[in-house]
Parts: structure tokens; sequence; C-alpha cells
């Protein structure tokens, strides 16, 4: 498929910007300069021209920029706030072409950093709230684009996203995406190239724009004819470039096994680099490019950790974490990736070298580029790495500063709307102490960020850091009192409830059983909980001391306490001890293992509270039911999880809901637990 009309596809139509423009640049007549806010006595950067404009203020009115002039001659009217620009350097704010953004708090290291737009590379509910607020000015950060949930092919490669079917399918899915409000839709590197088809089709006829990975089976050229808008990480790039045809496309080996003997012989030699790519191709290539309303996101500094290349994390943004991205940061980093597949890194780190080489020859041919970090956990902090990153790879200062921003106003059709500073534009901004057209590392810890005429100083973005820096302190604080957990124990997951409790537990298969091991803080008193779960049987520990057991006997479970027998046997097909906290996830998921939706199974519970005081505790029947997959909004890639409700049988009060999700890096395991309708915990890490 070609669409030849690529218009449509613009995130903000060009004639939004037009009329933006136009009454920006009204003649402010004689006398004062009416206006909120000036920047007087700076050097403007013109990122359009490459060139410094000394001695100018900058008048900003209910958000936009109205007027650019020569300080000497400016005269400005009572209760303008001024900014003093003397010495320093004032430019467009800068834009993350490929950001990933979860949480309300994600976005203020952006901000911080002089970020002033981001296109959100997976969204959910949340990102269209988090958009809507930022809009409204109710949440300080950047300007937000986001995508919904990313579409890939069979099997998919995230969990998560959507395994699209067949085209049908693939057409609604883009037509809800249009209809909830997002900006685009990203596609992902399975799809077929019917799939793929269908998806740009249906996004020409809903006016929604598509980028993300060129599909591995789907030419580069045919992809950006069809009306895709932007390529990430190179995608489809190398193999439209090879000298041989034959050759696999090289893309995502950690996720396409038929690339893996190409890039295994690359890291031993038994291929030549320097004749892996076609010049000429390059060459045409890039012309091909310039002519389409088509851009590439390298994402070239992340790219790095598929290699043996070393990527230090930045040295400040750690402390704005929060708990969860922390505990990732510390994983990644322990996991020492460059010794996991020593042979696939080492011809990774071919292939990057002869990326970066291609990408700066189509630059020069004419492609446009874009400056994205796919840096979910460094936020802003790592867009200036990206910048430095494109410029190690051949492109100019200049050439990555107008990308960053410039580049970014051409891509959305607001040429003069933003990315520059010039009458009629937004008036996002950024101050600094040095010359960004000398030195990118100047763009660091601005003096001074703009954002839709909002002026935050250094001062008050720093205090704003300090003061999510104390949040997440606090949070990890609350488990610093919790007894550790044995390595064998398995990965921790810690909560916080909203009554004060707090919980961390693991869960790990053994030959027993299942183990699950929880901390639990009641009344400011950590308990170490040990419950080993089998078939016909299980078994309780508290600070390793035998409490409480259950077996299965001819007329149903009966549970020991303090070696006693209590009660009579309760049939059921499972039992299980309950603690009222996140710890019953684990315990419930060990007793009753994966249900199917609709699938129920009859379970006789003892709930014994937080310390599993089973004392004088009456057995219940209670009835697990599955409900199948569903979206978790507000977790981290909003996984997919399956659910589950527990409920009496006699349909009383004590209705219990949770949910296990089961694959993923980022959102593994337990997820959230609710008591009667309530959502009286929450993870946190």
């Amino acid at each position: 498929m070609r669409v030849t009309d690529l218009r449509r596809y613009r995130l903000v139509p060009a004639a939004l910007a037009a009329v933006a423009l136009l009454s920006g640049c009204t003649d402010p007549g004689p006398g004062p300069v009416q206006g909120d806010t000036a920047f007087v006595g700076a050097t403007v950067v013109d990122v359009a021209a490459g060139a410094l404009v000394p001695g100018r203020t900058v008048v900003v009115d209910e958000g936009r920029i109205t007027s650019v002039g020569p300080s000497a001659e400016a005269s400005l009217a009572d209760g303008v706030t001024v900014v003093d620009g003397t010495g320093r350097y004032l430019l467009p704010g800068l834009t993350d072409m490929h950001a990933h953004v979860f949480t309300e708090d994600g976005l203020l290291p952006y901000l911080a950093n002089g970020v002033t737009t981001i296109r959100n590379m997976w969204g959910g509910p949340m990102a269209l709230a988090m958009k809507e607020a930022v809009a409204a000015g109710s949440l300080p950060g950047p300007r937000m684009l986001s995508a919904g949930q990313l579409l890939d092919g069979a099997p998919k490669i995230w969990a998560g996203s959507t395994a699209v079917a067949d085209p049908a399918e693939a057409a609604a899915l883009v037509a809800q995406q249009a209809a909830d409000g997002y900006d685009f839709v990203k596609v992902y590197s399975r799809l077929s190239p019917e799939l793929l088809d269908a998806i740009l089709a249906a996004g020409y006829e809903h006016g929604i724009a598509v980028a993300g990975h060129v599909p591995q089976d789907v030419p580069l050229l045919q992809a950006v004819q069809g009306g895709m808008r932007t390529a990430e990480h190179f995608t489809g790039m190398l193999a439209a470039v090879f000298a041989d045809d034959s050759l696999p496309n090289p893309d995502l080996a950690s996720f396409d096994l038929r690339n893996n003997d190409l890039i295994k012989a690359l890291g031993r030699g038994d291929i030549d680099a320097d004749g892996l790519v076609d010049r000429d191709k390059v060459a045409q290539l890039g012309a091909a490019l310039a002519g389409q309303e088509f851009w590439l996101v390298p994402t070239i500094d992340v790219m790095k950790n598929f290699t043996t290349l070393s990527r230090d994390a930045h040295p400040d943004a750690f402390q704005y974490m929060n708990p969860a991205d922390r505990a990732i940061t510390r994983m990644l980093e322990s996991a020492g990736s460059a010794m996991v597949h020593p042979e696939l890194q080492a011809g990774e780190t071919v292939l990057y070298h002869v990326r970066a080489d291609v990408l700066a020859d189509l630059h020069r041919a004419g492609a446009r580029i874009l400056v994205g970090t796919d840096d979910s956990l460094q936020g802003g902090f790592a867009v200036v790495d990206e910048m430095e990153a494109l410029v190690d790879a051949g492109l100019t200062t200049l050439d990555v500063l107008r990308a960053a921003t410039l580049g970014a106003a051409d891509f959305l059709g607001e040429r003069g709307s933003f990315g520059e500073v010039v009458p009629g534009a937004v008036a996002d901004l950024i101050l600094v102490e040095g010359n960004p057209l000398e030195e990118l590392d100047a763009l660091r810890r601005p003096q001074g960020v703009m954002r839709a005429g909002t002026y935050y100083d250094r001062a008050e973005l720093d205090a704003m850091l300090d003061g999510l820096a104390a949040k997440t302190a606090a949070v990890e604080a609350e488990f610093d009192a919790a007894p550790p957990f044995a390595p064998e124990a398995g990965a921790r997951s810690d909560f916080l409830g909203e009554a004060g409790g707090a919980a961390a537990i693991a869960s790990a298969f053994t030959e027993e059983g299942t183990v699950v091991t929880a901390a639990i803080r009641d009344a400011d008193v950590w308990n170490l909980l040990q419950i080993t779960t089998s078939s016909d049987a299980f078994d309780v520990q508290r600070d390793g001391e035998p409490i409480a057991g259950a077996a299965l006997e001819n007329d149903g479970w009966r549970l020991t306490v303090g070696g006693e027998a209590t009660g009579a046997p309760v049939p059921g097909e499972a039992a299980a001890v309950l603690t009222g906290t996140p710890a019953d996830i684990l315990i419930l998921d060990a007793a009753v293992g994966l249900l199917g939706e609709g699938e129920s199974r009859t379970l006789v519970a003892w709930r014994c509270g937080p310390r599993l005081a089973c004392g004088g505790v009456e057995a219940e029947r209670l009835i697990v039911t599955g409900l199948g997959t569903q979206l978790i909004r507000g977790h981290r890639i909003y996984e997919s999880t399956n659910a589950y409700t527990v409920a009496p049988t006699d349909d009383g009060a004590g209705r219990v809901a949770y949910w296990m999700a089961r694959p993923g890096l980022f959102s593994g395991g337990p997820v959230r637990i609710e008591a009667d309708g309530a959502a009286s915990w929450r993870r946190i890490r």
C-alpha cells in the first residue's frame, strides 16, 4: 500500500500552527510592551540559522512569545516579570521523541533538564490523564504526545502488548486508539507486511499517525511509502543497505534468532564489517527518505546496552527515580549485561559502529533525524547523552541541536509554533550558561526552564527534585527494618498498605512445594513468615518456628495449631491460610494455580491475620474464580495479568480480588490486592 497524501498523519495540523503564528505576530504598538514575563539581555540561539543574536529581550504573554527585539530598545510595562538573561543563552526547550513515562513523578526530571516536549512510546489511560493534566497546567511537566498499547504480531515480544491476529482486528484496534485520544499508534517488530498495511490504512482513515519499529519482515521503504512516520532504533535501516541482499535483517537479535549467526560471525571477525554495506544504496536511501514525511529516531546511546560498550547511568538520576525504577536499575547493574551473551554482544558492537556510520551518511544525504532516548529510568537526564552520542556518530552539534528542537516542530507540522525563539511560538524555553552551538554539555542543568509561559528558575527546579528524592527515600525507608530474605526465597516485591502496613513478599519452587516468604509489619512489629504449600498440605512458620499446618484427610482439610488439631475436616479442592496482606496473592496462587476465565475452585481458608495467629480461627469455604487476563492501569508498562476473585460460598462479606502477572521483566509477579472493593495495598517495587 502506498499513501500519497501524508498530511493527515501530522499529529498537529499545520493549519493550527499557522493560526497560532499569526495570532502571536501582532505589532505591540508604541509604548511599553505588555506581557507576563520578559527575558532581558539574553543571547538568543537561532537554531534555524545556527547563529547567536546577543542582547535580546524576549517577551512572553499568555504562554506564547509575543516579541523578540534588542534589549536597548525595549520598554516593558509595569507588572512584567523580568528574568535577567545577561551573559546567558536562551533557546527552545528540548524534546525527547522516544520517551517512556509511567507515573506523574516521571515527568519532573524531564522538565528539570530542559525537556519541554516528549513523545511517550507506550501509554494507557494513565498516560492520557497525565497528558490532560499537563495541558491544563495542573501537573508540572513537558508537553506529552502518547501512543496507546503497542501493536505487535504473534508471538508478541512484550507482555502487555497486543498480538494482532488479522487485518480486521488491526483496523479495529487503530480506530479504538484514535477514538480514545492517543496521538499515534506504535507498531512493533513481529507484524507481518499484511498487518502493517492494514494498520497504516486504518491510521490514514482515522487521522492518527503510525510510528515505531519497522517490522522484521517489512522493507524500510515499503513502510515509509505506506505512511509510517518514524522508525525507532535503526529498525529496517541496515537491511535496506546491505551489499548482500541475502543477509537476514540484523535488528533485535535478542528477539529474533534468525539473525544470531550473522551477528556472531561479525563478532568473531568471520565477516568483514567494511564490506557489509553498499554505500551507493546508502546514498540512494538517504535521497529517498529526504522526500518523505518520515524521520529516523536512532536512540543511539541506549543501543549500547546490546553491545560491549559502556553506558554508565547518569550520576544524578538515581536519586529521583521511584522505588520500582531504582530496583530495576540495581538489577541491570548487577546483571553485568556484557557477560550474558559475549558472542552476540561482540557482534552488536560491530553493528553499532556500522549503524552510526550509515546514520551519518543518511543524514548528509537528506534523511531527517529526531532525538529520542528510549530511557525510561533516567528521564530527561539522558537527553543530552543521546545528543552527544549523535555527534560522536558523525552529526554536527548544530545538526543535533536542530533535531532536538526545530526538527521536532517540523515532524509535528508546527514550524513557527514551537522549536524556535520567534514571535508566535509557544513559550517553551531554556536559559543556559554556556553556548550550546559550541558544546552540548552547556545544556545540562539549565538555569531556568519555561514551559508554556510558566517559568521555573534553577532553585525552584532543584527544590522540586529534592522533594521527589525525599518522597522516594521516605517510601524506601518504610522497609529499612524489614527482616532480610534468604537468597533462595525468590524475587521480592514490596507493598504499602493504605492503613499504614507494609509487606515484603516472595515465592520459590522447592521439592516440598511452593514456599512463600513474607515479612509483614503489623503495629510497627515485623514478622517473618514462611508458608510451604503442596497439593495435599501446607505448613506455616513464624520467625523460623512452626506454628500451624493443614493436611488433606479423607473427609477434607484439617488445621493444626501448635501441634493440636482444630475442628472437623472441611471439604475443598485446596486450602490456605490468609493474612489480609499482599502475601495472600502468592499464597492463593500457590494453592489454586492458574485459573482460566470463569474457572473456579473451592478453597478452604483460615483468615489468621498478618501474624498468622490461627488459634481459634474457624475454617471458611470460599470460591476462587479466574477472571481472565486484565489490564492493570497505573502499573509499569500496563501489564496484562491474571485476575481472580475470592468470595464466600454464602456470598457474604469478605470478598477479595487479586492480580498475578506471569511474564515480564518489569512487572511479573504479584501486582495488586483489594478487599471488598477497596484498593488497600499498592505495589511500590
